[in-house]
């Protein structure tokens, strides 16, 4: 493993077994339960969140958030963050407790790293997977080009195209502040966009600046616009759940993509996050 900044693994007693890693940040230390690591096409080390549920979803953490900081939404209560969630976390080349190397980030890149964790959860047997955002180009490209691995998908608030969420006005501002003020989008985005307090808010705060730089983020924002899956959309062949939440203004942006998305995909269906249990 390559490791750089300040946040580092601390061996613990269970780490052969990797039940937990404890991972130093400035003045605290927080365990993250349940690490694994799968390796890449391309022999990169993907740390991924071992599996709690018998029918596991493995999915893509939306541009700017790592595994230390679903530990921090998790330990605050939030609903679908913790270890009874069923979903299958993963940390991206480049950042939290993957491979930390300075690699180009690319779609293939990204597929790659979805790929590692698919095949490592499911051991060659179709499993489903999950991608909002920015990762929605991704995850429609895996399922495309490998359908004997996914068995069912679920887009969220997501678009073929990166081009098209470069278009929601909200996200452009967050790419701006990314940018521009990078101390005030640490906190925007703990204290506002994640609505943490306390000590969840400064663990959040303190995982993405160690976890994730401000060049490595703009780096994986600016190469997610140019993603395009067009191509792959309607090669789709797992049945697939589209849902359009509306916690955040980016969530209604995206709602026309997701209308096309469900007139493409074969076997697609969309819903409004009211509908969602």
């Amino acid at each position: 493993m390559c490791w750089v900044g300040s946040a580092r693994p601390r061996v613990g007693a269970e780490v052969a077994s990797l039940r937990y890693i404890d991972v130093e940040y400035g003045d605290g230390v927080v365990s993250i339960a349940g690490v694994r690591y799968a390796s890449s096409a391309d022999d990169v080390s993907i740390a991924y969140l071992r599996p709690t549920s018998d029918r596991p979803v493995v999915s893509a953490l939306p541009l700017g958030l790592t595994l230390a900081v679903g530990e921090a939404l998790a330990d605050a209560g939030w609903p679908g963050w913790g270890s009874e969630s069923g979903f299958v976390f993963f940390d991206r080349r480049g950042s939290g407790l993957s491979d930390r190397g300075d690699f180009a980030v690319s779609l293939e890149s990204d597929v790659a790293d979805l790929g590692a964790v698919v095949d490592a959860v499911g051991g060659g047997e179709p499993i489903a997977v999950r991608a909002m955002w920015h990762m929605g180009p991704v995850a429609i490209r895996y399922a495309a080009e490998n359908p004997g691995r996914v068995s069912h998908l679920v887009l969220e608030s997501t678009a073929a195209t990166g081009l098209e969420l470069a278009d929601i006005e909200s996200l452009r501002v967050i790419r701006m502040l990314i940018a521009e003020n990078w101390d005030y989008y640490v906190r925007a985005a703990a204290r506002v966009n994640l609505q943490l307090e306390g000590k969840h808010a400064r663990l959040a705060e303190r995982a993405m600046r160690e976890d994730l730089s401000q060049a490595r983020l703009i780096a994986q924002w600016d190469a997610a616009d140019a993603y395009d899956a067009t191509a792959w959309v309607e090669l789709v062949q797992a049945p697939t759940l589209l849902i359009q939440r509306t916690s955040l203004p980016e969530d209604a942006g995206a709602y026309g993509s997701l209308q096309t998305l469900a007139a493409s995909i074969p076997n697609a269906t969309l819903i409004r996050a009211g509908d969602v249990d």
